[in-house]
């Protein structure tokens, strides 16, 4: 009888090995992210010369082609002086100009002011074609993971750089 027992706990030990190796690939989730950025003034619009007002600045975007971060990376060390000159010599440095997407999503999202004050008609708009982003995105597999915000205050009326600038990160399985 102890044998009998001995062999079924090493046949439940093997059958729970070999369920464990097939199945382990469900079980570790592999994620890829997505991050999208609203840029939204508020600054008040301003008139310009005949009538004209200052343009709308507010803008949600999204990348549109990847960027390989590894390109744009380089390794400091204490003899970096040396290293950056043999790089430059290779021509291993990237221009800034070099790395920036050429291709991006953009979509226009309106000032919370306007020449008369704050607009809370634009507010509703802006949240409504946030959370259709969103909406869409979600729909092709995409969780909204976290929300990161920030804010440059407006210091007074001669302040062009008011604005509150969040950024939207999605993540979905592999």
């Amino acid at each position: 009888m102890n044998n009998q027992k001995l062999i079924n706990m090493k046949y439940k030990f093997f059958t729970i090995a070999i369920c464990f190796i097939l199945f382990q690939k469900s079980y570790s989730q592999e994620y890829e992210y997505k991050i999208i950025s609203t840029i939204e003034s508020v600054v008040k619009t301003k008139k310009l010369g005949l009538g004209g007002l200052i343009a709308e600045r507010s803008r949600m975007i999204a990348e549109a082609e990847g960027v390989n971060f590894k390109e744009t990376t380089t390794l400091r060390l204490a003899d970096q002086e040396e290293k950056k000159i043999q790089k430059k010599k290779k021509g291993e440095n990237l221009d800034r100009g070099e790395i920036r997407t050429k291709q991006y999503e953009e979509t226009l999202l309106l000032n919370f002011y306007n020449q008369f004050g704050i607009r809370f008609q634009n507010i509703a708009t802006n949240d409504a074609i946030i959370i259709s982003k969103i909406n869409d995105l979600a729909s092709k597999g995409w969780e909204l993971a976290f929300v990161s915000g920030s804010a440059e205050a407006m210091s007074g009326y001669d302040d062009p750089n008011g604005i509150i600038y969040n950024r939207y990160i999605f993540k979905r399985k592999k």
